[in-house]
């Protein structure tokens, strides 16, 4: 019964794959181009998640049936959930949640000739400190 449900997704698995795996080069281009602005950027990365789980269920559904009751299938199958997983939490933005702290801008101090806004941040407690060269991504409320 199963055997029979899977080999009648080879069609729709064959489709969305495709159109998967060309989304995934466009947005992978994209990612990697040097004009392409952050805000952009960022949204990149969400759909690469759905590029992936597209390509998770092509991949699951083009598998030999015999394949899954081996250890090739069991690897498999285990690197599909692990990337599937990976991506629901992309999704809904869990990635990185729990190293988020809020701040409050206490100083702006603006350089036009560079071009360069420094902005000073008073952090809540949870912040552990970073090392350097690493970035920040800050987002601030209008008001």
């Amino acid at each position: 019964m199963i055997e029979s449900w899977i080999r009648g997704q080879r069609s729709l698995a064959e489709t969305i794959g495709e159109w998967a795996f060309y989304a995934a080069f466009v947005l992978i281009v994209l990612a990697l181009a040097k004009r392409f602005p952050y805000h952009l950027f960022i949204k990149t990365h969400k759909w690469i998640s759905v590029a992936y789980l597209a390509l998770a269920y092509h991949s699951a559904m083009l598998t030999k049936v015999e394949y899954w009751t081996q250890p090739v299938g069991w690897v498999l199958g285990v690197l599909l959930l692990g990337g599937s997983f990976a991506a629901l939490l992309a999704l809904t933005g869990r990635i990185g949640a729990s190293r988020r702290v809020p701040g409050t801008i206490v100083g702006l101090t603006e350089y036009p000739a560079l071009r360069v806004l420094e902005t000073t941040v008073l952090l809540e407690p949870g912040w552990h400190g970073h090392a350097p060269g690493q970035f920040a991504f800050a987002t601030s409320n209008r008001r």
